[in-house]
């Protein structure tokens, strides 16, 4: 990578990835990282523990995860790269900055923590016979700018702009009478020029509605 972009390496390396794996990518046997409740309550934090022996000496690029889920009775489904019969839904890949050699029998242990709320994911990959830790997390590969940071300083005023003025007002209409389509045909009349385009309106009206209702 040429030098002047050289920092770009520590974002990708602090970032999940989307990727579509084979089994012939994995470098060790699979094991369950954790097993979720569909419809349970979310915890504000989750910490998880794996251990690995590898299967083959190769290159160890980082930590792979997929999901396994059970419908009902023997009903599941799953994207994992050695299922007979994947979901064409990529896995999660949480790297290494650098590609890090291993030899058949190795252990690695990882560790997998993650915050939901805040949309962060850490990792931790150990490798005790070499003595080597390495850590990354999703806060340390974003791309925050002066004026990102500027927004959340406490002590800021904060405005709407003008996304936020538009999702007040599609919410105002919202009096528990009104439907979707009612909603949307009244800020089509009263706001014409809040959206360029009612494809964008509708789409945006959507959205919020999507998110910041109720059944």
């Amino acid at each position: 990578m040429p030098g002047d972009y050289g920092w770009l390496a520590e974002t990708a390396a602090n970032s999940k990835h989307a990727v579509q794996l084979t089994a012939g990518a994995l470098i060790a046997d699979a094991v369950t990282l954790a097993t979720l409740e569909l419809g349970a309550d979310a915890l504000p934090y989750y910490s998880w523990e794996a251990e690995f022996s590898c299967g083959q000496d190769g290159a160890l690029d980082g930590l792979a995860g997929w999901f396994d889920c059970r419908l009902a009775d023997d009903i599941r489904m799953s994207n994992a790269p050695v299922s007979a019969a994947p979901l064409n839904r990529p896995q999660a890949f949480l790297p290494l900055k650098r590609p890090v050699a291993v030899r058949a029998g190795e252990t690695i242990r990882a560790t997998v923590m993650a915050r939901p709320g805040d949309a962060v994911i850490g990792w931790v990959i150990e490798l005790p016979e070499q003595g080597a830790k390495y850590s990354h997390d999703t806060f340390n590969g974003l791309l925050l700018d002066r004026e990102a940071l500027l927004r959340v300083e406490p002590q800021r005023v904060a405005k709407l702009n003008a996304r936020g003025r538009a999702r007040q007002r599609v919410l105002s209409y919202c009096d528990g009478s009104r439907s979707l389509a009612e909603v949307q045909a009244l800020i089509e009349q009263e706001h014409p020029a809040l959206f360029p385009t009612r494809q964008a309106a509708v789409a945006f009206i959507t959205h919020v509605l999507s998110q910041d209702t109720g059944p």
